[in-house]
């Protein structure tokens, strides 16, 4: 049986039809920050038995782009996705590590394998993370998955703009597009290295945007796609009014 838990947080679900399938989204958290999101996600599928996962990037993207009903869930919050993006510098090699800091906050370290070093204005992108790939290093958060894992992402843009989507990887790359409604805004680091989530958003003016600058400390909503077994699990139906009460036992922030 799954242990009780302690510390009730509002939780948000919204039904949607994706290629014919109905497809269940909630609201798990809304101030959650990058290192910490798949902690408090495998401590509540571990005591609720659960398998709850961060919204997928092309989900996320049919949620708030194509459906139109992204902005009921979080109206005013950034939306990580189930994704990790690194870049260097623009024109620098990947060498063996990709280091991300900003003003104080814990150190990124993505260490990078060595099939993909030495590669330039190539981005890395991960999904599928879990707490394992996440390591401790006095307060810094070092990342190491096996290549077969990351899509790496040629003619990644050296600004900010607009830009068509990358087949697998779902961001935006290649040649800069305008008046395209294919095309999304990307936002990254002018002139700087990057290791950190991909970020969307469901605001009307934003929901087209795509950032790869969000610095690790800054706090996230959390989106995550549910199976009908879970959700028959946590009696959740399509009946239920959008707002409901679950238990979620929350970690202690690790930033």
């Amino acid at each position: 049986m799954p242990r009780p838990v302690k510390q009730p947080i509002q939780f948000k679900q919204v039904w949607f039809t994706q290629k014919g399938e109905d497809t269940l989204v909630g609201l798990f958290n809304r101030d959650a920050r990058f290192p910490n999101i798949r902690p408090i996600l495998d401590r509540f599928n571990g005591e609720n038995e659960t398998s709850l996962r961060v919204i997928t990037p092309r989900t996320a993207d049919f949620l708030l782009v194509e459906s139109g009903v992204g902005i009921r869930l979080a109206p005013c919050s950034p939306i990580a996705v189930d994704q990790v993006v690194v870049y260097e510098r623009p024109g620098e090699p990947l060498g063996q590590e990709v280091v991300y800091t900003y003003e104080g906050s814990p150190r990124i370290i993505f260490s990078v394998p060595r099939k993909f070093r030495g590669q330039r204005n190539t981005a890395l992108v991960v999904t599928g993370l879990t707490s394992k790939d996440f390591h401790r290093e006095g307060r810094d958060f070092r990342i190491h998955v096996n290549a077969r894992r990351v899509i790496p992402v040629p003619e990644f843009p050296d600004s900010s703009g607009h830009y068509l989507l990358h087949p697998e990887a779902t961001i935006p790359y290649g040649q800069r597009v305008n008046g395209s409604t294919d095309a999304r805004h990307l936002w990254r680091r002018k002139g700087e290295c990057f290791v950190g989530p991909a970020v969307r958003y469901a605001g009307h003016g934003y929901k087209r945007h795509v950032d790869t600058e969000r610095d690790a400390s800054e706090l996230l909503a959390i989106l995550v796609e549910i199976t009908a077994q879970d959700a028959e699990k946590l009696k959740l139906s399509k009946k239920q009014p959008i707002r409901q009460e679950i238990n979620v036992k929350l970690l202690i922030p690790l930033c």
